[in-house]
């Protein structure tokens, strides 16, 4: 029995790290939409801080629609929903958005959608993690390329005051964990598919807290119209070794196999 003792401090610290920690109530997110000419050059940004990790709303109006301000010139772009359940050991967002081009003068521009979340715990930090991450574009004819990533930052990220938009479209690109890219197009009159769908990313160990950050390019606008993108990602630890997870399951075995070999061999008095 003292042998079985001994190795609880070990099953309990490996049901922490499968489970994870606590969510904090505090998560919140910010929205930034960026448009950029056809040079990839970035035209305005506008950027919504503060919202909550649950059913976070935004929404872009362009200067054609009465916006003001450093306001989107050709596009409005709506977060149509932003759910996100943090908890079990997992965090999974679900953003998902609308996007207007308003006029010819959208035609060949782009647009950037990033969504950034903070103060997440779960997968607890120092747990090996990976991200899984699938899309979905509308069936619109609307552009004629769609990138989208998510990737994890170790501590509590902001986003800055303008995205820098070089070789790599995000607007944040040091610190950047696990990513996931997937690729496809907004058009055809089809549903587009990207690929791979679902995609997964490499393992990384969380910290904690972390956020979640996922960039949206949709580029090239063909078309003066709406086009729609909702998508599921989560942040999930790696499954623990078969070994491990055997060994687990058979240490209550072996400490009812112990209790019965003392009860066996004690004296009958």
């Amino acid at each position: 029995m003292m042998r079985f003792r001994n190795l609880l401090p070990v099953v309990v610290a490996a049901m922490a790290a499968m489970l994870g920690g606590p969510d904090s109530a505090r998560a919140g997110y910010s929205f930034r939409v960026t448009e950029l000419d056809s040079a990839g050059k970035v035209v305005a940004t506008q950027t919504v801080t503060g919202q909550p990790n649950i059913g976070g709303l935004a929404s872009f109006t362009s200067v054609a629609q009465g916006g003001l301000g450093n306001n989107l010139p050709d596009f409005d772009v709506t977060v149509v929903t932003n759910t996100t359940i943090s908890g079990g050991g997992v965090t999974k967002a679900t953003p998902g958005f609308t996007i207007n081009g308003l006029s010819p003068g959208s035609l060949g521009k782009s647009v950037l959608i990033e969504v950034l979340g903070d103060n997440f715990f779960n997968p607890s930090g120092g747990t090996v993690s990976f991200i899984s991450a699938n899309g979905g574009p509308s069936a619109n004819t609307f552009a004629a390329s769609l990138t989208y990533d998510s990737s994890v930052i170790n501590g509590n990220a902001a986003l800055t005051a303008a995205p820098s938009v070089g070789s790599s479209y995000s607007g944040i690109t040091a610190g950047l964990l696990g990513t996931v890219e997937l690729k496809g197009s907004m058009g055809n009159n089809v549903s587009s598919v990207l690929t791979p769908n679902p995609g997964q990313g490499s393992n990384f160990t969380i910290g904690g807290p972390f956020s979640f950050y996922q960039a949206i390019l949709v580029g090239n606008v063909t078309t003066a119209g709406t086009g729609s993108f909702s998508s599921a990602t989560s942040v999930q630890p790696t499954p623990a070794p078969a070994g491990l997870v055997l060994a687990l399951t058979g240490m209550p075995i072996l400490g009812l196999a112990g209790w019965f070999r003392r009860r066996k061999a004690a004296p009958v008095v």
